[in-house]
C-alpha cells in the first residue's frame, strides 16, 4: 500500500496551501458496505466534467481524491459526493479507521481547477436587532449538535409542512431568550428543513453560541432554547396551533376580535392563554348519557361528572398557583342539569374561575368571548 506525501506528490505550483480538506463521513448502508460520503458544491460540477471518475489513495491522515481514476463518485441531492470505500479498503489501496465516523478528504484546487474544495457564504446569515419585526411568537425549542455541526430544531406543524411543499429560508438572530428568525430570500439566508413529527430544522454558526452553551455540549447533545418568529410572514394564523375543534373555533373569534393570545403550548394546563393578560381558558365539550348526568349514575364521584369537576377545581388551583387573574372554564350546557356541577359552580363563581355553559352550535364563540368580555369588564383585551 503506497502512501501518497507531500514530498512524492506533485502538483501545479508546489503550494501546500492549495490543498484543501474537509471532514468526510463514513456511512454503514449494509453489514459489509461502507460508503464515504462528504460535501462540496464547488467540486460536483469538475466531478461531472470527469465524467464522475476520480483517483483516491492515502495521504497524511486522510485521503487524497485526484480527477480521473478508475473509481467511480456519486452525486446526491446535488451538493453531496459518496464513493463505495469497502472494496478499496479489501484491496488494501486505501486505509480507514471506521470506527471513527469520520476521516479528512483532501484536493488539489490546481487538478481540480477551483478556488476552493469549500463553499463559503459571503456573508452571515445574521440579522441585527433593529431589524426584527413586532408581533412575535415564541415555542420551545433546541440547540443541537451532531458531529461539528449545530442545529436549531422546533416543533412547528404548519411550518414543517410548508417547508417540505416549498424552499423557506431564514436570517436569525439572538436576544435574552433563545433565537429570532425572520423569512427572506437573501442568499445569505439558511435553509429551513421540514421533517416527520412537525419538526422544524436550520444550522446555525458556533460563532453565534455563547462559552457557557458549548461548554454544555461537551456533557450533552442537546440544550433547550426558544425560538420566535412573526406570524404573518411566514403566512401563518395564530388558530394554525390549534387542531382540537372548538379550540380552534373560539380562537378564530377571538382573532377577529384582535385579542391578542400566545400560541398553542402543549405543556400548559390550559387550553389558550391570552398574551400580556394573566386570563386563561379551558374548553371541555364531553357529555354523558341522561341517566349520568341527572339520573341515578350521577353522584359528584361518577367518571363524566368527575371529568368536569375536575376541570373547574383545577382551574382555581392554576389560578393561585401561577397568579393569574380570571380562568375561564367552558363546558357543555347539558351539566346545568348536574346539582353537583351547579354547587361548584357557586362555590367558585367569587374566586375569578368562571364557569360558562354553552351547546357548542353556531355562533357559539362569538357568544362566549361576548360573556367573557362582560365578565372581566375591558373594552380591549389586545
Amino acid at each position: 500500500m503506497k502512501e501518497v506525501t507531500l514530498k512524492n506528490y506533485k502538483h501545479n505550483e508546489s503550494n501546500e496551501n492549495r490543498i484543501q480538506s474537509i471532514d468526510g463521513q463514513i456511512k454503514k448502508k449494509w453489514k459489509s458496505c461502507l460508503l464515504l460520503r462528504f460535501f462540496s458544491k464547488p467540486l460536483i460540477p469538475k466531478v461531472i466534467e470527469y465524467d464522475q471518475k476520480i483517483s483516491i489513495s492515502n495521504f497524511q491522515n486522510g485521503l487524497l481524491i485526484r480527477p480521473n481514476g478508475p473509481f467511480h463518485i456519486t452525486v446526491f441531492r446535488n451538493k453531496g459526493l459518496q464513493i463505495g470505500i469497502t472494496k478499496l479498503i479489501r484491496k488494501g489501496l486505501i486505509s480507514v479507521d471506521n470506527s471513527k465516523g469520520t476521516i479528512p478528504i483532501f484536493v488539489d484546487l490546481d487538478e481540480w481547477k477551483i478556488n476552493s474544495f469549500i463553499e463559503k457564504s459571503r456573508k452571515t446569515p445574521f440579522i441585527s436587532n433593529k431589524d426584527i419585526p413586532n408581533n412575535l411568537v415564541s415555542l420551545p425549542a433546541a440547540i443541537t449538535k451532531k458531529q461539528k455541526t449545530f442545529t436549531v430544531t422546533f416543533i412547528c406543524k404548519m411550518l414543517s409542512e410548508m417547508c417540505r411543499k416549498e424552499e423557506i429560508r431564514c436570517l436569525f438572530c439572538r436576544d435574552t431568550e433563545g433565537f429570532v428568525i425572520v423569512k427572506s430570500r437573501e442568499t445569505r439566508a439558511r435553509k429551513l428543513t421540514g421533517f416527520s413529527k412537525n419538526r422544524v430544522q436550520f444550522s446555525i454558526p458556533k460563532s453565534i453560541l455563547i462559552d457557557e452553551e458549548i461548554k454544555k455540549f461537551e456533557e450533552k447533545s442537546a440544550i433547550p432554547t426558544k425560538i420566535k418568529f412573526n406570524l404573518t410572514s411566514f403566512d401563518i394564523k395564530i388558530s394554525d396551533f390549534f387542531f382540537i375543534k372548538e379550540e380552534k373555533e373560539l380562537v378564530k373569534v377571538l382573532e377577529e376580535r384582535n385579542i391578542s393570545i400566545l400560541t398553542k403550548n402543549r405543556l400548559a394546563p390550559f387550553d389558550i392563554e391570552f398574551k400580556n393578560k394573566k386570563i386563561a381558558i379551558e374548553i371541555h365539550n364531553s357529555i354523558g348519557s341522561k341517566d349520568k348526568i341527572n339520573g341515578i349514575h350521577s353522584g359528584r364521584h361518577s367518571i363524566k361528572i368527575g371529568q368536569i369537576r375536575l376541570r373547574v377545581l383545577e382551574a382555581m388551583h392554576f389560578l393561585e398557583k401561577i397568579n393569574l387573574e380570571h380562568v375561564f372554564v367552558i363546558i357543555n350546557q347539558v351539566w346545568t342539569q348536574n346539582k353537583h356541577i351547579m354547587n361548584l359552580v357557586d362555590d367558585v363563581k367569587n374566586k375569578n374561575v368562571h364557569v360558562l355553559f354553552t351547546d357548542f352550535k353556531g355562533n357559539w364563540a362569538s357568544k362566549v368571548v361576548d360573556e367573557i368580555s362582560k365578565r372581566i369588564e375591558v373594552e380591549s383585551f389586545g
